[in-house]
C-alpha cells in the first residue's frame, strides 16, 4: 500500500531546506571574510547543499564537497562558466540572497540532472550502478550530496593546506549534511566515498521513510524493510 505524506509534511521539510541553505549561504559569506579561509572558496560559487531531486530520492551519493569544475571552465587559465553554461548559481556581486535567488538556486539545484548541463565526467560514474538499482539521477530516484562541506574549494579537497582549514570547512559542513539527511523523507541508501560512512554513523536521522510523497518500490524478497539508510562506502 502507497503511504502518503501527512498533510503539509514536504510544506514544511522544504521551509527547513530553504532555512539550511539560508544559513549556509550566510555562513560562506562569513568565512570569505575570514583571511585565512577565503584564498581557498572559489570566489563565484554558492552552496550545494543537494543536487537533484532530494524530495523524492531514495538514494544519495554522497562526496567531500562541490566540484571547481561545477562553476568554471576546465581549460586554462579558469574562468567562470559563461552563462548559458551555468549549471548553479553563481555568487552574485552584492553577495545578497533573495527570494528571487534562493529560488533560482533550488530550481537549478534540484533541475540538475533534467536541465541538460550535468557534469557528465563526475556523475556518469554511477551510471551504471544506478540503472542496476532502478535508481537514476534523471527520474528523481537518486540525488548528491556533500558529506565534507558545500562550499567549493579553489582545489581539490584533499589539496586545500594546511588541514586545520579542512577541518575548519567540515565542522560546519558534516553537522549541515546531517540535518540534510533528516530532510529527505524517501532515504533509503548512503552512497558515500571514503568517510562518508563514519560521518553517517553519527546521524541521528529518523526512519527515512516516513512522509515519503512517492510511492514506494515494489516489494522483493529480501528487500530492506523501511527504516534508517543503510550505509555504502566505497574508496575510489
Amino acid at each position: 500500500m502507497s503511504a502518503s505524506p501527512p498533510p503539509g509534511d514536504l510544506a514544511d521539510r522544504t521551509r527547513r531546506y530553504e532555512a539550511l541553505y539560508a544559513g549556509a549561504w550566510a555562513d560562506l559569506a562569513r568565512l570569505r571574510a575570514d583571511p585565512r579561509l577565503a584564498p581557498w572558496l572559489l570566489p563565484e560559487a554558492t552552496p550545494v547543499l543537494a543536487y537533484g531531486a532530494w524530495q523524492t530520492a531514495r538514494l544519495t551519493t554522497a562526496a567531500l564537497n562541490p566540484s571547481e569544475d561545477e562553476f568554471q571552465t576546465r581549460d586554462a587559465p579558469r574562468r567562470p562558466l559563461p552563462a548559458a553554461h551555468q549549471r548553479l548559481l553563481h555568487w552574485p556581486a552584492d553577495g545578497h540572497l533573495t527570494p528571487a535567488r534562493l529560488a533560482e538556486a533550488r530550481r537549478r539545484a534540484e533541475g540538475y540532472f533534467t536541465l541538460g548541463q550535468a557534469y557528465a565526467t563526475w556523475f556518469g560514474r554511477y551510471r551504471g550502478l544506478l540503472a542496476g538499482l532502478d535508481l537514476p539521477f534523471e527520474r528523481g530516484l537518486a540525488c548528491q550530496t556533500n558529506y565534507g562541506s558545500p562550499f567549493t574549494t579553489v582545489v581539490g579537497w584533499g589539496a586545500v593546506r594546511p588541514a586545520a582549514v579542512r577541518t575548519r570547512l567540515a565542522a560546519d559542513g558534516a553537522p549541515r549534511w546531517r540535518h540534510l539527511l533528516d530532510l529527505l523523507p524517501c532515504l533509503e541508501i548512503i552512497l558515500g566515498q571514503g568517510r562518508a560512512g563514519a560521518a553517517s554513523r553519527r546521524s541521528s536521522a529518523s526512519p527515512r521513510t516516513r512522509g515519503c510523497p512517492c510511492p514506494p518500490r515494489s516489494t522483493r524478497k529480501g528487500a530492506r524493510p523501511p527504516g534508517r539508510a543503510p550505509i555504502c562506502s566505497i574508496t575510489p
